[in-house]
């Protein structure tokens, strides 16, 4: 439940380089608080206490070492993009809710860099298992999620998939 906090910690700008103290940050500090906490906890520490709660809820009191305990997604807009970005972000989120049918943990938007994003974190649970690398999968489960967001949340905000890039032998 580690990394998890220190992810967290990035995202929701708990960390001093991620305000603006590092040169290549790219995060404008007097934006900070455009962010906007969609769904559980702001802070890292939130958030991993909300993790350890779906674990034990879910019976996982010890999980392995190597295990994968939390999932990021992040699903970022071109700047300028004339479209309700809450709104985007949302429907993001709920996506990701049925899509992968497991606990969302976080869910932050950022408006103090350039492109507004959404970041995401997820608890790959089901059953009483730690599923991460099942829901993760291969590179064709990854096309067909891709896929799948396009058609339900992003083709309703009129953005195209882009196209898919050739391959050089």
């Amino acid at each position: 439940v580690l990394n998890i906090a220190d992810r967290v910690r990035a995202y929701a700008r708990e960390l001093q380089a991620e305000i603006g103290v590092g040169a290549d940050s790219g995060i404008d500090a007097s934006r900070i608080h455009l962010n906007v906490t969609l769904h559980g906890p702001a802070t890292a520490d939130g958030v991993v206490s909300a993790a350890r709660d779906a674990m034990r809820e879910h019976g996982i009191v010890a999980p392995r070492k190597n295990a994968t305990l939390g999932i990021e997604i992040v699903a970022s807009l071109p700047a300028g993009l004339l479209i309700d970005h809450l709104a985007y972000f949302r429907d993001t989120a709920a996506w990701a809710q049925q899509h992968y049918r497991v606990p969302l943990l976080s869910a932050i938007v950022h408006n103090d860099e350039s492109s507004p994003h959404l970041h995401l974190v997820l608890l790959p649970v089901r059953d009483g298992k730690l599923v991460g690398s099942e829901l993760l999968g291969n590179r064709a489960t990854m096309k067909a999620m891709q896929k799948d967001f396009h058609e339900q949340v992003a083709k309703q905000y009129g953005l195209r998939m882009p196209a898919a890039k050739k391959r050089h032998s």
